[in-house]
C-alpha cells in the first residue's frame, strides 16, 4: 500500500475516525477530572553532616561513603518500626502496609544526601506524613546505633577489665616467668583501647544522621488537563486508523464476495 492508498483509506472512513477520537480524549479529559488530584512532599536527610562541616577539603571523602550509607538506611525507611512511629507521628490509624506504598526515596550520588517522597491525595497530609517518616527514620538508626555501640562497649570493657586484672596480678608477681605474658597483656589491652576508639566513631559516624530539609510545602503531581487531550489525541488516531483499515479489509473482502457470485 503506498501513501495515495493510505490517504484514500483515510479519507473514505473519515466518519468512522473523528467519533473514535472523539470519544478517547473525551473519555481522557473525564477520567482525569474525576480522578484525585496527587501532591508529593519531599524530605532532605544528610548523613555525616557535623563531620563534613568539620573536615574541611575532607569532607568529599565522607560525602563519597555517605552515599553509600544513604543507600542503606533509604533501605530502611519503610521498615516496619519506622512506619509505625510516623503513623503515630501524624496521628493516623494506618496499617502500615498503606504508608509504605505512598513513601519512595532516592540518593544523591557522591554526596551522603537523600530524600524521602511521599505522594497523597491530600497536599497537607502529604507534607505532615513525609516529616512524620524522615524524622521516624533519624531516630530509629540513631537509637539502633546507639543500642547497638552501649551493648559493644559494655562487652569491651569487661575484657578490658579483665585484662586489667590479670596485668596487675602478674605485675605483682615479680616473677621474670611472667614477662612475657605482662608484655602479651598490655598488647591485650592496646587492641582494645583502640577497637573502643574504633567503637566510639564508628558510633558518632552511624548516629550522625539529620533531618536538614523537612517538607514545607507539596507539589501537584500527574498528568495535566493539556497532556490528557494530546495523549487522548494520540491513542484515538491510533484506534480510529487501526478500525479504518479494520472496515476497509472487511468492505474489500465483502465487495469480492459478492463479484465472485456474479
Amino acid at each position: 500500500m503506498d501513501l495515495a492508498d493510505f490517504i484514500y483509506v483515510i479519507r473514505r472512513w473519515i466518519w468512522l475516525l473523528i467519533p473514535v477520537v472523539l470519544v478517547v480524549v473525551v473519555y481522557s479529559v473525564y477520567s482525569g477530572i474525576r480522578s484525585q488530584p496527587a501532591y508529593n512532599s519531599e524530605a532532605t536527610i544528610v548523613i555525616g553532616l557535623s563531620q563534613i562541616a568539620a573536615s574541611g577539603t575532607g569532607g568529599f571523602n565522607i560525602a563519597n561513603s555517605g552515599d553509600r550509607l544513604g543507600a542503606t538506611y533509604s533501605e530502611l525507611v519503610t521498615a516496619q518500626p519506622v512506619m509505625e512511629k510516623a503513623l503515630a507521628k501524624a496521628g493516623l490509624d494506618w496499617r502500615p502496609d498503606t504508608l509504605r506504598s505512598m513513601v519512595s526515596t532516592s540518593v544523591t550520588k557522591n554526596t551522603p544526601v537523600f530524600k524521602v517522597d511521599v505522594v497523597d491525595t491530600d497536599s497537607q497530609r502529604a507534607q505532615t506524613l513525609v516529616n512524620a517518616v524522615a524524622e521516624s527514620l533519624v531516630e530509629y538508626i540513631q537509637d539502633v546505633s546507639k543500642t547497638g555501640a552501649d551493648d559493644a562497649r559494655t562487652v569491651l570493657m569487661g575484657e578490658l577489665t579483665r585484662v586489667d586484672k590479670d596485668l596487675a596480678a602478674a605485675k605483682a608477681s615479680n616473677s621474670g616467668a611472667d614477662e612475657a605474658r605482662i608484655n602479651s597483656l598490655q598488647d591485650s589491652k592496646a587492641t582494645i583501647l583502640i577497637e573502643y576508639a574504633t567503637l566510639l566513631d564508628q558510633q558518632t559516624n552511624a548516629g550522625d544522621i539529620r533531618l536538614v530539609n523537612p517538607a514545607d510545602s507539596s507539589t501537584k503531581t500527574g498528568i495535566s488537563l493539556g497532556q490528557r487531550v494530546a495523549i487522548g489525541l494520540a491513542i484515538g488516531l491510533i484506534v480510529g486508523i487501526l478500525l479504518e483499515f479494520v472496515a476497509e479489509a472487511i468492505s474489500s473482502a465483502v465487495g469480492t464476495a459478492e463479484n465472485d457470485d456474479y
